[in-house]
């Protein structure tokens, strides 16, 4: 990160960039500020952003090779291409031709670093990786966005905090705006502030899960499971929010292919914004049609659970084995 941060501050950037790993903010934060420091206010005219695994190369490549219209740089942004767990020989023989006024950037969650893109990106660019950060750099972290509005917190209930919250850094800001925004500009967080208002553990790895299950990542999802489990929390239950965070995501789709904006959405559903981001974000990983058939199926396999069909440990682990291969 050092890297881009000097790239940034000098001026001087790399054809490509490569941002990869779990922590999904910090994809986001580095790929904003790339974004400002390359093109600017150029950004209309020279920047492209494509998302998906149906991200056609060809047009990523025809584009690359267009010299950007009154600007030193041409950017286009890749998100969650899978372009690095598969053979895909075309793009990364472009690595090494790709031209000077271009810059590419891709973000993906996951890399085979043995395949030939990675090893060529890595040639012609910068590749980072954004792990999930450790307990206290968040808490550092976390203290440093408090301070911004004049926050004050004992560390002792910052650290209670992140161990309700989790590590999710998004989880994290989410949930300290909650904070803010309910004390107000210079006011003292407290452990009661906290046990009130701030989204609890099992609610965060649910959440970690669907997204492992999103991007069929089956060893992440079941490794948030046995926690959840270690934590003491029933099987059924878990089935239960892993159901209603589908609902929600089923409702999000639905919405969301229906034209309606952030606002409209959380209205409707009855939810604060900053927590429709997440579900928005969220849902682009599913049609509506599996979205519809993983609540069906999950309906299945509490039924199945109540009539002492399934043991309600392999219930689960069965649920995230389907929706994951």
């Amino acid at each position: 990160m050092k890297s881009i941060i000097a790239d940034i501050n000098n001026h001087d950037f790399k054809r490509v960039y490569l941002l990869y790993g779990e922590e999904g903010y910090l994809r986001n934060q580095y790929k904003k500020r790339l974004q400002e420091a390359i093109i600017g206010e150029d950004s209309e005219l020279n920047f492209s952003h494509f998302e998906g695994k149906d991200t056609p190369v060809n047009e990523v490549i025809s584009l690359a090779n267009t010299l950007p219209f009154m600007s030193e740089k041409r950017l286009i942004i890749i998100d969650e291409s899978g372009f690095f767990k598969k053979k895909n020989e075309e793009l990364a023989m472009f690595m090494k031709d790709i031209p000077e006024e271009t810059c590419l950037i891709f973000s993906e969650v996951d890399v085979d670093k043995r395949g030939k893109l990675y090893k060529e990106v890595v040639k012609a660019g910068t590749v980072v990786e954004m792990t999930v950060q450790k307990p206290e750099v968040l808490l550092k972290w976390a203290a440093g966005l408090l301070k911004k509005d004049n926050m004050r917190i004992k560390e002792s209930t910052l650290r209670l905090f992140l161990s309700k919250v989790g590590n999710n850094m998004g989880l994290i800001e989410t949930e300290l705006e909650k904070l803010i925004c309910f004390r107000g500009e210079g006011a003292e967080i407290t452990p009661e502030d906290v046990e009130l208002l701030t989204t609890t553990q099992i609610e965060n790895h649910i959440f970690q899960m669907v997204d492992a299950v999103a991007s069929k990542q089956k060893q992440k999802a079941m490794e948030k499971y046995y926690e959840l489990l270690a934590l003491k929390e029933e099987p059924r239950v878990i089935l239960s929010l892993l159901a209603r965070q589908f609902r929600l995501l089923y409702g999000t789709k639905k919405l969301v292919n229906g034209g309606k904006n952030k606002g409209v959405i959380a209205k409707i559903m009855g939810l604060p914004p900053f927590v429709v981001d997440n579900y928005i974000r969220q849902q682009k990983g599913f049609s509506a049609e599996e979205l519809r058939e993983i609540m069906e199926e999950a309906a299945d396999f509490g039924k199945s659970i109540n009539v002492g069909e399934l043991d309600d440990r392999v219930s689960v682990e069965l649920f995230i084995v389907k929706h994951t291969k």
